[in-house]
């Protein structure tokens, strides 16, 4: 009669082991998707920082060209046209 608690014992051990061991598969694959994901995040808003600074450069540049434009039309007299 003593071996078969033992052994009841040892088998929710064992159920629980294996149990264990899928969780911590488990775990390990929520965290490495999890990873995956911030670092997606990550470059997504490094990306949009790269556009602002594109777009902010594209402004500058273009607000020159209009400074330009206005400049060759007042040496052309072109301005009341």
């Amino acid at each position: 009669m003593s071996d078969e608690p033992d052994n009841l014992l040892l088998q929710y051990l064992r159920r629980f082991n294996t149990r264990m061991d899928e969780f911590a598969l488990d775990m390990f694959d929520v965290k490495s998707r999890l990873s995956s994901i911030e670092q997606q995040l990550t470059n997504m808003h490094s990306d949009s920082a790269l556009m602002r600074e594109d777009m902010t450069r594209m402004d500058h540049r273009l607000d020159r060209v209009g400074d330009r434009l206005e400049r060759i039309e007042r040496r052309l007299d072109l301005t009341g046209i």
